[in-house]
């Protein structure tokens, strides 16, 4: 999954992105959309969020990725 999520494509660029142990936080640009994800793994299950938004209006959104990304969550005893 990680290797698809940050793989790039004739119209797909990623712009960065950060990995630590099951966790990951990716940018991409799509057809004109910037696309955000956040994946928290556990050995309970995993939590994906993903937001898209249009690229031109990166000024507007990058506040709301950043709350996300931190009051994102997930503890290491999540029950499947």
């Amino acid at each position: 999954m990680w290797e698809s999520l940050k793989a790039e494509t004739k119209t797909r660029s990623v712009g960065s992105y950060s990995r630590s142990n099951q966790d990951l936080w990716l940018q991409a640009e799509e057809k004109g959309q910037r696309e955000t994800v956040v994946v928290h793994g556990r050995p309970g299950g995993l939590l994906r969020l993903t937001i898209r938004y249009p690229a031109d209006r990166v000024d507007e959104f990058t506040l709301y990725e950043e709350l996300i990304r931190a009051s994102i969550k997930v503890s290491d005893d999540l029950k499947p």
